[in-house]
C-alpha cells in the first residue's frame, strides 16, 4: 500500500503532519463545496491536500490556507468546518 501524502498543520511556526482525521476530514471539497475530485496517482486518492493553519482568533480553531487539487484550472480556498 502506497502511503499518502500527508495534509500539514502550521501551529506556532512549526510544521505538523495530519496523517489521520477523527471522525472526518476537516475540510472535504465535496461536503464543503459541491466540488467532486479525482485521484491524483496512487500516493494521493483524495485528489487533494491541504495545508491548516491554527489561528488563535478563529472560531473553529483552523483556517484553510492551501488546498491543492487535480480539476483543471481551479483554484480552491476557504474556512474549513
Amino acid at each position: 500500500m502506497t502511503a499518502q501524502i500527508p495534509d500539514i498543520v502550521l501551529f506556532q511556526g512549526e510544521r505538523f503532519y495530519l496523517i489521520a482525521f477523527d471522525p472526518a476530514n476537516p475540510f472535504d471539497p465535496e461536503r464543503d463545496l459541491g466540488t467532486k475530485t479525482q485521484m491524483m496517482h496512487t500516493a494521493c486518492w483524495r485528489g487533494y491536500s491541504c495545508e491548516y493553519e491554527v489561528l488563535e482568533s478563529s472560531e473553529h480553531g483552523f483556517l484553510l490556507r492551501e488546498f491543492s487539487s487535480q480539476l483543471p484550472g481551479q483554484i480552491l480556498t476557504g474556512m474549513c468546518r
